[in-house]
């Protein structure tokens, strides 16, 4: 059995505020039958190692609220290959960062700052990716001086493989936006509790 995406999901997310998180999109093996994972291993195909361990880290912890035992492979000497006992393997795999600067003209009233959220996603395999389909929605009350609006972003996918199998059961793919001004450690914060909230929702463990 392999995971097989081809369904192109679009989604826009009307955010007020300078909160900019989408809404997390995902896709669930139709073959799936087992649920209940109790044990897992977090690994992250990262730019550098503070991407790393920041996500394999955070979306541990917040799966502990959800009484899930996880373990950031960071912590392990043997990494992917450890903690056998596990029962599933959570790959965090990220294609792309940056930042989004944009002026912002003095006015009053509502004016206007990005966000996005790409749901699409295609293909076979453990945090593989296909085309993007970013969906801007832009809300923001503005007043006085203009300034420049400063944003992070990163592309983020994420593959729950059954340890058992070894065959991708759940996979989700979002461009993910942190608040204006903010920086990357607290975008990576945010994806990790938004991500651990929908694998709850989708019965997961």
């Amino acid at each position: 059995m392999r995971l097989e995406c081809s369904a192109l999901f679009l989604l826009a997310a009307s955010l007020c505020g300078c909160s900019a998180s989408p809404e997390i999109v995902a896709e669930r093996s139709p073959d799936t039958a087992r649920t209940g994972y109790r044990h897992v291993l977090v690994y992250a195909e990262a730019p550098d190692r503070e991407w790393r361990e920041s996500l394999e880290s955070l979306l541990s912890k917040e799966l502990s609220a959800f009484g899930i035992a996880a373990v950031p492979a960071f912590t392990l000497a043997d990494g992917l290959s450890g903690q056998s006992a596990t029962d599933a393997v959570i790959v965090i795999a990220v294609s792309d960062t940056g930042m989004r600067e944009e002026w912002v003209q003095p006015q009053s009233g509502v004016g206007t700052i990005s966000s996005n959220a790409l749901v699409s996603f295609s293909g076979s395999g453990m945090g593989s990716t296909g085309g993007s389909s970013p969906a801007q929605c832009k809300t923001r009350a503005l007043s006085g001086a203009g300034y420049n609006a400063t944003t992070p972003w990163a592309v983020i996918a994420v593959t729950v493989v059954d340890r058992a199998t070894r065959e991708p059961v759940w996979r989700s793919a979002t461009e993910f936006e942190g608040e204006a001004n903010s920086d990357f450690e607290n975008l990576r914060r945010a994806y990790a509790r938004s991500i651990a909230t929908k694998m709850d929702k989708d019965d997961l463990w």
